[in-house]
């Protein structure tokens, strides 16, 4: 946590802002000139303060923790310079001044910065002639042209300056040299000197401001003013002094050297942990402490920045083999880091909760703090949720788990499984229909379009026997839809009639004439119009026309083995229906879901019209495989074969 008091001034390309005020996603300049995005802004901290004092007078307040980018100078060489990023806390550790041939010279520097160049321009015929009058403006009225620097191009800028000096400047000592009794003139040339890399000191003096200027472009309109061109491309450091404490905050930027503009133009470092090392060693420890919030979990900005500075950052400052990486917190959502790394199989997770499972019985207890959360106390906190209608919350405050498993709405146990090749033994004795569920983005963060084909059996049984569960656009969706349709002649095809995908309705009809493939499109039980538009929210749903169906054992799904290779879209879906019903409670809904969108091809399959076909439909014979299910083959098949080596598809 690199941090800068909350009133330190950032650049942006419509003016300035501050650390307090500036927000993820803005866009700030940093040395190079270039604009840089705000990729993470922490919490506010109160710690040990420091105030930074350039030779020139700018000043930057600073936590003791703050990285600063320094010069250091060579000891044997009063030209060469070493560039470090050094906490408060190292650098107070060294010299502000040294002894170099003895003579005392200053040993810590700040670069200065390289030109903004800001996009917008100031729609003013003469930029000379602004600067001019603003030289010449000696009340507080007359001098509201000074935030002009804030939008004016490299030559705009330069030709205001030249305006400024041209009224009022003048040259002492062969340094050229700006009088004037207003300070907000002053402060708009020096700000605009500073914009362009350019050196400016000012000296207060009884009735008058005397600012000193170095720079390498003519500071005068005419170039028979002579005075000392010089390019400062450093300002050295003249003192480093405590502060009373005060409220300070750090941001992340996405430049590759990791340094912006803050203060009058001061470069410095963000927060970064990368290269950490310790007496040349990399850490073997990292200790991860909330890294995200409630409000946080919802802005995909702020997910890729915890993620990025993770993978980016984290990792490699540890030991490469022999890391350990402690998280204090809960799990949020699906979408944090947290969870992402429990499920990932590429990780060893050992996760600490209160108790290792909850509710059981006294002699089944096995408590993780058993001496300060002995199984009444917890007994008494789980009854308290419990009778608040919170048991979700004890759940994932209390057991790490972001799913009340007590009132999982689908058992694993209630999940059957078959072998897809006898569906293709004997497919005339099923009616197929169509759910769907589309989406319209490819974006990583964007929901996904489903599409799931179910075969329904003579006993009413509901099989998963082809579709998709992909991002991709409506058109590559449409286009997956006739394929399915063309493939397995759904008796009816379920499409949302309410939001976006009602409007694709009467597409599908024109699309049928002009490809010739046909099928009915869906209508809610009960109804006339075409499409299935939802009358209840996704739990009362599935609650009422899915779930009982899992219950009773009449909802089957694919082998993985017998489609993993032959139909890998198929088995992406299979994966993301699992996965969604291992997650989805009676308690949580589906808000505590990352996706819901194959949920939602059951929800709609249940609310569709379905017919069963025929017990006589092409049956001479039935088997039973070794999951239970009976099957109805034709004489000339072979009932024992159930592999899938002979699929064509």
């Amino acid at each position: 946590a690199n941090a800068l008091a909350l009133d330190t001034i950032l650049y942006t390309d419509k003016g300035t802002t501050t650390i307090g005020n500036c927000k993820v996603g803005d866009k700030i300049f940093a040395p190079n000139g270039q604009l840089v995005t705000i990729t993470h802004k922490s919490e506010v901290f109160t710690k040990d303060t420091y105030v930074i004092v350039l030779e020139d007078g700018r000043k930057l307040k600073v936590s003791i923790d703050h990285i600063n980018n320094i010069l250091i100078r060579d000891n044997k060489d009063n030209n060469s310079f070493t560039e470090k990023n050094l906490t408060t806390e190292e650098l107070l550790k060294l010299p502000i001044h040294r002894y170099l041939n003895g003579e005392k010279v200053d040993n810590l520097y700040i670069k200065t910065t390289k030109p903004l160049e800001y996009s917008r321009k100031v729609k003013t015929l003469d930029h000379y002639g602004a600067g001019f009058a603003l030289g010449k403006a000696v009340k507080g009225k007359e001098a509201n042209l000074a935030p002009v620097h804030r939008v004016s191009e490299y030559d705009a800028r330069l030709a205001t300056i030249q305006g400024i000096m041209d009224a009022s400047g003048c040259v002492l000592d062969n340094i050229a040299t700006f009088v004037h009794p207003n300070k907000l003139v002053v402060d708009s040339l020096v700000t605009l000197v500073r914009s362009l890399g350019g050196y400016a000191k000012v000296y207060s003096e009884k009735t008058t401001f005397k600012v000193k200027v170095l720079a390498d472009f003519p500071l005068f309109s005419s170039n028979k003013v002579q005075y000392k061109k010089d390019k400062v491309d450093k300002v050295a450091i003249k003192k480093i002094t405590k502060i009373p404490t005060i409220k300070t905050q750090c941001i992340a930027v996405d430049s590759e050297d990791h340094l912006f503009l803050a203060g009058s133009f001061i470069p410095t470092h963000n927060t970064n942990i990368r290269g950490v090392r310790y007496k040349g060693y990399r850490p073997d420890i990292a200790i991860l402490d909330d890294i995200t919030t409630n409000e946080a979990i919802n802005s995909e900005t702020i997910q890729n920045t915890i993620n990025d500075n993770f993978y980016k950052s984290v990792i490699p400052a540890l030991h490469p083999t022999r890391f350990k990486i402690f998280f204090i917190g809960t799990p949020i959502s699906e979408k944090d880091l947290i969870n992402q790394l429990t499920h990932n199989k590429t990780w060893t997770v050992h996760k600490f909760p209160i108790v290792d499972k909850f509710p059981c019985s006294k002699e089944e207890f096995k408590g993780n703090w058993s001496d300060r959360f002995p199984y009444e106390a917890i007994q008494d906190i789980y009854s308290t949720y419990k009778e608040s209608g919170k048991t979700q919350d004890f759940f994932q405050e209390y057991m790490l788990e972001l799913t009340d498993l007590s009132t999982l709405l689908v058992e694993e146990e209630d999940i059957k499984w078959f072998d897809l090749s006898l569906i293709y033994k004997n497919k005339e004795a099923y009616n197929y229909y169509i759910s769907t569920d589309f989406a319209t983005s490819t974006k990583k963060s964007a929901d996904y379009s489903t599409i799931g084909v179910w075969a329904v059996s003579s006993n009413n049984d509901w099989l998963l026997v082809d579709g998709q569960c992909l991002r991709q656009t409506m058109s590559e969706n449409l286009d997956d839809l006739f394929k399915y349709a063309a493939k397995w002649k759904p008796l009816s095809v379920g499409i949302e009639s309410s939001g976006q995908q009602g409007g694709f309705l009467s597409i599908i009809q024109e699309m049928m004439l002009k490809r010739n493939i046909w099928f009915q499109l869906a209508k809610r039980k009960g109804s006339k119009e075409i499409g299935i538009r939802p009358l209840k929210d996704k739990v009362q749903r599935f609650v009422t026309g899915v779930q009982p169906k899992f219950k009773q054992g009449k909802i089957w799904l694919p082998r993985s083995e017998t489609i993993e290779k032959v139909q890998p879209k198929l088995h992406g879906l299979v994966e993301e229906l699992t996965n969604e019903l291992s997650k989805f409670t009676l308690a949580g809904g589906v808000k505590a879901l990352k996706h819901d969108d194959a949920i939602d091809l059951l929800n709609q399959l249940s609310e569709m019209d379905i017919y069963t076909p025929s017990e006589e439909t092409a049956s001479t014979k039935e088997v039973m495989d070794d999951s239970g299910l009976i099957w109805t083959l034709d004489d000339d098949e072979d009932s024992t074969s159930t592999g899938s080596d002979n699929l064509i598809f």
